[in-house]
């Protein structure tokens, strides 16, 4: 149930890039528009600021050259829908702190 979820999410949201994210196709800083609308919907998801190891293992690695925004866009929210830090409160060790 919880993959259908993210597949519906991502796809909902990839037909509305350009509403989500604030970058039209034309846009010259489109991928850090795209970069930045996930990073924001990760620490929403996982209820913290993200560090930049996290920020490159869910975001940043699928941003490569010849990747169309829509797919790397939608490779990272599926990652962060799936990630045990988004499913389960209080994985990944943290520690209760103003963010919990």
């Amino acid at each position: 149930a919880t993959t259908q979820a993210a597949f519906e999410v991502a796809a909902y949201v990839t037909d509305r890039l350009q509403r989500f994210s604030g970058a039209k196709p034309e846009d010259a800083d489109a991928r850090a528009k795209h970069i930045g609308f996930c990073r924001r919907f990760a620490e929403r998801a996982f209820r913290r600021p993200l560090d930049d190891e996290q920020a490159k293992f869910f975001i940043e690695q699928h941003f490569t050259d010849g990747v169309a925004p829509e797919e790397a866009v939608k490779k990272a929210l599926l990652l962060i829908l799936k990630s045990p830090r988004f499913l389960y409160l209080g994985v990944g060790g943290a520690t209760v702190d103003d963010y919990a």
